[in-house]
C-alpha cells in the first residue's frame, strides 16, 4: 500500500468519524449549557413573577 492510498484512507476515515460523532458532540455541549443556565434563568423568572 503506498503512502498516497494510505493517506485517502486516513482522511475518508477521518472525515467520516467527523460527521458520525460531530453532532452528539453539539447535542452534549447545548444540552450541558441549557443546565448551567437553567438554575440562573428560574431564580430571574421567579423574581420577576413570569409564571
Amino acid at each position: 500500500m503506498s503512502w498516497n492510498a494510505l493517506r485517502t484512507l486516513l482522511l475518508g476515515l477521518r472525515f467520516h468519524a467527523g460527521v458520525l460523532i460531530g453532532p452528539f458532540l453539539l447535542v452534549a455541549a447545548v444540552t450541558g449549557l441549557l443546565c448551567t443556565v437553567t438554575p440562573q434563568s428560574r431564580r430571574w423568572c421567579t423574581a420577576r413573577n413570569c409564571t
